[in-house]
């Protein structure tokens, strides 16, 4: 496109050069142009977008990882379930997510305690 637009050669020679047909080398051009009218000041040096993406835009991830601590689950058990839905988010996310919202820690269990719960929840057939 440089020697089409810039140094004026024309589409035959730029194809010929190249191994296009003239009329690809037009199509580029005129889909160049588009791209370039389309665009709000200069397309090839945008200014990036400071800082991460936003992971939750509708606050549906937050209210699921509340839904899931309100029923006790524990920071791996709500990623698990997140997992299960294609919902990818770390255990920090969460974890900081339920501190931002005033949970507390849930209290240390025993391993009998922890595969109680685990059949009540496998028994649960209630799902989100």
């Amino acid at each position: 496109m440089r020697m089409f637009f810039a140094e004026g050669k024309t589409a035959e020679e730029v194809a010929a050069q190249y191994g296009y047909t003239a009329n690809t080398i037009y199509t580029y051009a005129r889909r160049l142009k588009e791209k370039l009218d389309s665009c709000n000041g200069d397309p090839f040096f945008k200014e990036p977008e400071m800082g991460r993406k936003k992971l939750d835009h509708g606050g549906e991830i937050n209210n699921l990882v509340v839904a899931y601590r309100k029923r006790n689950f524990s920071v791996p058990e709500i990623k698990a379930a997140l997992d299960a839905q294609n919902i990818n988010v770390s255990e920090r996310y969460i974890s900081l997510l339920l501190t931002n919202e005033g949970f507390a820690r849930l209290p240390r269990q025993d391993n009998q305690e922890r595969s109680q719960e685990e059949e009540c929840r496998s028994h649960s057939s209630s799902d989100f």
